[in-house]
């Protein structure tokens, strides 16, 4: 449970007190500690809940500091004053990354850089070897490292550590130690007034603070609007972290390594464990392609092959290894919104990359709780709990999970009360059909297409009803416009009561919106038959006009549409307004006139017609004179000018 201290504030964790996402209902701890989980009840529903006890499974005693802390004073290495930690022994250079986090650190811009990543993605690592090169160079007199890491992810597994920092207070606590100012001594000093000042002054040259494993100090949010309230250049902060719920900074978001990059670390920890020979070149390809080039989440992989003395399925190996995605995970899944929890555990049931707009989609399901879908993916974004890949033909994003994070969420999927409605939701989805990184270039629109076919079977079953999924479709609609057309056959289709008016209104949507040339021929047809289905003669008649106008209808377009418009035309009044029946027969008489060379005798007779209802006679009877010497016993001819008293002609 969280408590909300305002907009200025980060909510303030309540440890073994839970609450459902409506806090309407809360849960207190009830025993039943199965070394894993133990049992929440509500003493108001009485209802009974499963809770991960993860957090609290450390030990009394002290914890070791981490490999990757600061040491405990400054030492001259290069040009520079500094407590880093020696670079990982075993690290593999990425240098497209350490060069742009370089020239970020060394110029005079960005006074805040963050390098964000996946747990165990190589954030540390990176800065580590970044720095031991920029303190060779003049552009820092002093750089402190500051860890908050808790957890260290070794070749055996991870393992609790001591955080050196975790609030402001102990920053500002380590940076006096480490820099032992005179006025430490004099009566009233304040350790965070001096770090606030550290920050913002270079009397006694440039600093830079590093903060790594920000994610776990107290209150990140907090923290960083201090910081960012008080760094000037040319001082500079570097913050590592697996989310930003922050704004301000200059991202580097760390992804997992090329192949080249892999391809280093494998021969090298392969070399190391003596396991070369074990490891096959399609092997080494599927562990690439299955673990996305993730560093810490190989080095584990190859140590289980190391202790089989065989190649392993990586999804089994991964399987098993609950502590490795506690540690990977649980702590970024535990900070994030009911929203982000949702859409998580959505993505991680089905093992297939899915369109945000079919995401999106399925969650506008009636019985669903209406939730912010975009906001909540662009916070699994920042947590780097999902990746997203852009659609080449279509610009539509389409979401994917890491393996390792899909395997987590699948776990918390299963113990979930929101597993049901998931399922539900995964139904749906499904209905897009799968995808793969391959498939991304085709886009959305195979799949739209797909879903409406599906839906239009599930629509057919009994107790099924086309409005369920009206909503899901017009969202789609609004996304791809084609859809529009795809609603409007599904109401022709059902045929249920009002499906005219309602497939009217889903085709004019598309005309609305489709871009020019995308349908549009069948689309005004369609607009036009329903229409006539319904009675709206002026409807009609303008869709029939707007039909003959596209540019590549053809001349039997054209002509169809002077004869619907001579009969809708034709009685009384015929419902039509008198100015708006010579508007639109004009219309169609300049496209006729502009491509005669194409009409034959019954073409001449309907724009004869026309000219008549636009009272030029003489122009109808040009046009019927024309009509008989191309025709003299076509029949429309032949009646058109007996009515317009042209018998010699006819004779």
């Amino acid at each position: 449970m969280y408590i909300n201290l305002g907009d200025q504030f980060a909510p303030l964790r309540v440890e073994l007190l839970h609450t459902d996402a409506e806090a309407s209902d809360f849960l207190l701890p009830n025993g039943n500690f199965n070394g894993k989980r133990f049992e929440t009840i509500s003493y108001i529903t009485n209802e009974v809940r499963d809770a991960d006890a993860t957090p609290y499974l450390g030990p009394a005693t002290p914890l070791p500091a981490s490999e990757t802390q600061g040491r405990c004073a400054l030492d001259v290495i290069g040009q520079a004053f500094t407590n880093l930690p020696p670079l990982p022994s075993d690290y593999v250079s990425r240098p497209d990354f350490e060069s742009e986090l370089f020239d970020l650190l060394a110029d005079d811009r960005h006074p805040i850089v963050t390098v964000a990543g996946r747990g165990g993605i190589g954030k540390t690592s990176l800065a580590l070897a970044v720095l031991h090169r920029l303190v060779q160079t003049e552009r820092f007199l002093t750089v402190v490292w500051l860890s908050a890491r808790d957890v260290d992810l070794l070749g055996v597994g991870p393992k609790l550590v001591s955080p050196q920092v975790l609030t402001i207070a102990d920053m500002a606590k380590e940076l006096v130690g480490l820099l032992s100012p005179a006025e430490s001594t004099s009566k009233g000093f304040k350790a965070v007034d001096y770090f606030g000042n550290l920050l913002k002054t270079h009397n006694a040259g440039p600093t830079l603070v590093v903060m790594d494993n920000f994610e776990t100090v107290r209150v990140p949010a907090e923290t960083f609007a201090w910081i960012d309230t008080y760094v000037r250049l040319p001082n500079k902060i570097l913050i590592t972290t697996r989310t930003r719920e922050f704004k301000g900074d200059y991202p580097v978001e760390l992804s997992g390594m090329t192949e080249d990059e892999y391809d280093v670390l494998v021969k090298a920890s392969a070399a190391r464990l003596g396991i070369s020979e074990l490891l096959s070149q399609s092997y080494r390809q599927e562990l690439f392609r299955e673990t996305e080039g993730h560093p810490y989440v190989v080095k584990i992989l190859l140590g289980e092959i190391a202790n089989a003395r065989r190649p392993v399925k990586v999804e089994r190996i991964l399987a098993t290894k609950d502590d490795v995605l506690t540690a990977l995970f649980e702590r970024t899944y535990a900070g994030l919104s009911p929203a982000g929890r949702r859409v998580f555990l959505t993505l991680c049931g089905w093992r297939s990359l899915v369109a945000q707009v079919a995401l999106e989609a399925v969650l506008l399901r009636a019985e669903n709780e209406k939730i912010d879908v975009d906001g909540a993916i662009q916070e699994l974004t920042r947590a780097s709990l999902i990746e997203q890949r852009m659609s080449e033909t279509e610009n539509l994003v389409f979401l994917g999970v890491p393996l390792t994070a899909a395997l987590f969420g699948r776990q918390k999927l299963a113990v979930s009360p929101m597993g049901p409605a998931i399922e539900a939701d995964l139904e749906l989805l499904r209905e897009f059909g799968a995808a793969q990184t391959t498939d991304v270039r085709v886009g959305v629109a195979p799949r739209i297409e797909r879903l409406f076919s599906r839906l239009a079977e599930r629509i057919a079953r009994p107790g099924e009803s086309l409005e369920k999924y009206v909503p899901m479709m017009e969202f789609l609609a609004r996304r791809y416009p084609k859809g529009w057309l795809l609603i409007a056959r599904l109401y022709e289709e059902m045929n249920e009561p009002g499906w005219v008016d309602a497939g009217k209104r889903a085709v004019r949507m598309f005309l609305e919106n489709a871009p020019p040339g995308s349908d549009q021929v069948a689309a005004w047809r369609k607009l036009a038959w329903l229409c006539e289905r319904s009675g709206d003669r002026v409807e009609e008649a303008h869709a029939l006009v707007k039909l003959a106008e596209l540019p590549d209808a053809t001349f039997g377009t054209i002509s169809a549409a002077a004869n619907r418009l001579n009969a809708l035309f034709s009685g009384p009044g015929a419902g039509v307004d008198a100015e708006a029946k010579r508007v639109m027969a004009s219309r169609i008489v300049r496209l006729m006139e502009a491509r005669l060379e194409e009409a034959d005798a019954t073409d001449l007779s309907r724009l004869a017609w026309l000219h008549l209802r636009l009272k030029n006679d003489d122009a109808a009877k040009k046009y019927t004179t024309v009509g008989l010497q191309k025709q003299r016993n076509n029949v429309h001819i032949r009646n058109l000018a007996e009515r317009l008293n042209l018998t010699t002609a006819t004779d």
